[in-house]
């Protein structure tokens, strides 16, 4: 699963590497838009605000904005998985046995999380 500090440092590597992009895609296979960017760049507007002034009001609005967030992207998520197993159950009526199997196993897959060391010039450790 993708969590959104995960999604918003990917696209802003992507937005890196080719700003002129509309459609990205995360690491998942789950199309990423202009609509998400929208969305994320609205949640960061919120917390901005709030963090200049937390009030209740702004809390409120931080609160209802995180909601429909994370409600847009649950939704992209479940569509995706619903192309993914309408994918597959074409691949399994046409007898395409290896595409079958390919999109089985990246289900199957688990996030493994990669651990990076970082080290000072004496050979330190400074983080993990």
């Amino acid at each position: 699963m993708l969590h959104d500090h995960e999604l918003l440092a990917y696209v802003h590597r992507l937005e890196l590497e080719s700003p002129s992009s509309i459609l990205f895609m995360c690491r998942d296979g789950i199309c990423f838009d202009e609509e998400c960017l929208g969305f994320l760049d609205q949640r960061k507007r919120a917390k901005m605000q709030w963090i200049q002034d937390p009030s209740q009001s702004n809390v409120d609005i931080l609160n209802n904005v995180r909601r429909e967030v994370s409600r847009h992207f649950r939704y992209k998520k479940k569509a995706y998985l619903r192309a993914k197993i309408e994918e597959l159950e074409t691949n399994s009526k046409i007898q395409n046995i290896r595409d079958l199997y390919r999109g089985i196993n990246d289900f199957k897959k688990v996030y493994q999380p990669r651990c990076y060391i970082v080290k000072d010039e004496k050979g330190d450790l400074v983080a993990d």
